[in-house]
């Protein structure tokens, strides 16, 4: 007995095995079945995309910073999503405000029955219904029924009912801010979606110049680095002439040598970051990524001509205007509003209900015919009430209005303290880069002077060639921190103005791109 209980237990053990193995290898493959199938599907539909693929020979956009902000909000991709959501809000909005307007409604019915008798019914309703400001509610129902016996009496085929009612709020749910707070916040809604994007229609202004600035400092830097190649070379070239004749050792050749191929080195890789934000910027502004664009070099040039002035303003102009006019600080404020409104809707809700109810109906004889031979109208009058012991629910949402408010304020005041701390912040960043301006400048015309000299000292033996490639080593960082440093200074003054809500914008809210005049003013 006991062999035959341990032989039974083997066996199921190994079903068991052999079926969960079964099951694996039956999967394994009808999966294998289906991707086979599906390969040549995917072979196939290689390169089929319609509208994804790149125009062959695409003109060059010559773009200027005012283009690139025009490009750019009617191109890019999230502005356009971001111009969507204000519309979406509005359209919300005629929502609730159609709940408030008449509203007119055609039902009906048809059918088919036999019950002794055969015969079909159609039923049609108009019903038009009005909401009033104040909580009322008007309703008339104008009802035909039409009866059509095959067999039977066919007197009684048609009838019109006629009624019009009226609901009244007493206590809870009357009063026109009370009833009208859904539609009161759709309609703040909406301004707060509009100052949202207004916000961020020069947030993104800047950020589109800051690209193109970028863009214009990666260019730059690239010939920067390919003018320091050059001269290395040349220098390499002359030094090793000198090495040969006797008048320096080789190993100063091998230095220069050295030092030109790390310039190749820094020249190749400006090329790639340059492109690689070309490449950014194409998607930036929805264009193909084989699309040669240009930008306009005389704005650095300019820049690097004229200089940077010192900032013309004090601290606490930007800040003044900053908490006078920051859109998202005005929609903290209302927001705070909104939280008390909300209080009285909640303290409204523990009322108890009581509405008066009027109605008035009529009906025409049942005939053979339509009519509109009314009988004379019933009237009737009454209210309805509702006084429930438990308001658990109502308390609740009551208590959290109050905790909402509480919160809501705080936010205000965090708001402004964050707004002031971000502006005295950009300010002081503005300083800085105002500074780094300077220190960079004065670095530049030493750099030149020091190459100049140490040429002139290394062609006399007065100086070695590593006094030389250090002097142009620091003379190329100064040029490009110049560069880095006028083009920082511009970036950080739009988003101070930004910040303190003083961007000009024009009337479809891109930046108007005026930089010297507007930016120095």
């Amino acid at each position: 007995m006991k062999f035959f209980c341990f032989a039974l237990s083997c066996l199921v053990l190994l079903t068991a095995g052999c079926s969960v193995t079964s099951y694996q290898n039956s999967a394994d493959r009808q999966v294998e079945k289906i991707l086979q199938e599906k390969q040549g599907q995917v072979k196939k539909s290689s390169g089929q995309i319609p509208g994804l693929s790149f125009q062959t020979e695409p003109e060059t956009s010559f773009l200027k910073l005012k283009d690139a902000l025009v490009l750019a909000a009617r191109s890019n991709r999230d502005y356009q999503s971001r111009k969507e959501d204000v519309y979406l809000k509005a359209l919300e909005l005629t929502s609730k405000r159609f709940q408030y307007s008449w509203q007119a409604e055609e039902k009906g019915s048809i059918g088919w029955q036999k019950d002794g008798q055969q015969q079909w019914a159609a039923t049609s309703n108009f019903q038009l219904f009005k909401w009033l400001a104040d909580g009322a509610q008007i309703t008339l129902d104008m009802t035909k029924d039409f009866l059509q016996f095959f067999t039977g009496d066919k007197s009684k085929s048609f009838q019109s009912i006629l009624q019009l009612n009226l609901l009244q709020p007493l206590l809870r749910g009357c009063g026109r801010r009370i009833v009208q707070e859904n539609l009161t916040q759709a309609e703040r809604e909406v301004v707060y979606q509009m100052r949202s994007f207004l916000r961020y229609q020069r947030s993104f202004s800047v950020q589109v110049a800051r690209q193109y600035f970028q863009l214009l400092l990666a260019g730059d830097t690239l010939e920067n680095n390919r003018a320091n190649y050059l001269f290395l070379k040349q220098a390499r070239e002359r030094i090793e002439m000198l090495a040969e004749s006797g008048r320096l050792p080789p190993l100063q050749a091998d230095q220069a040598r050295q030092n030109e191929l790390q310039a190749y080195q820094s020249w190749l890789k400006a090329v790639n970051d340059y492109q690689s934000g070309l490449d950014n910027f194409r998607t930036f502004l929805s264009l193909p990524l084989n699309q040669p664009v240009v930008l306009d070099k005389e704005i650095l040039t300019n820049l690097l001509a004229k200089g940077t002035p010192e900032p013309g303003r004090e601290k606490n102009e930007f800040l003044q205007a900053a908490l006078s006019n920051r859109l998202d600080l005005l929609t903290a404020a209302d927001r705070l509003e909104d939280a008390k409104r909300k209080v009285q809707v909640a303290r409204d809700n523990l009322r108890n209900y009581l509405s008066l109810t009027i109605n008035l109906s009529s009906s025409t004889e049942e005939s053979q015919h339509p009519t509109f031979g009314f009988r004379q109208p019933t009237c009737g009058a009454g209210l309805e009430f509702s006084f429930p012991f438990s308001r658990v629910q109502e308390r609740n949402a009551y208590v959290e209005s109050l905790i909402n408010l509480e919160r809501k304020q705080r936010e205000l005041f965090l708001t402004r303290d964050n707004i002031a701390a971000e502006v005295a912040e950009s300010y002081r960043r503005l300083q800085e880069a105002y500074q780094t301006y300077l220190i960079q400048k004065s670095s530049l015309a030493l750099a030149e002077r020091r190459v100049e000299s140490t040429d002139l000292l290394l062609q006399a033996g007065r100086a070695t060639t590593r006094d030389l490639l250090e002097a142009q080593d620091a003379f190329i960082r100064a040029r490009n921190g110049l560069s880095a440093a006028v083009i920082n200074y511009q970036i950080t003054y739009l988003e101070l103005l930004c910040e303190a809500e003083m961007l000009e914008v024009d009337d479809t809210g891109v930046w108007k791109g005026d930089l010297y005049e507007k930016t120095t003013r």
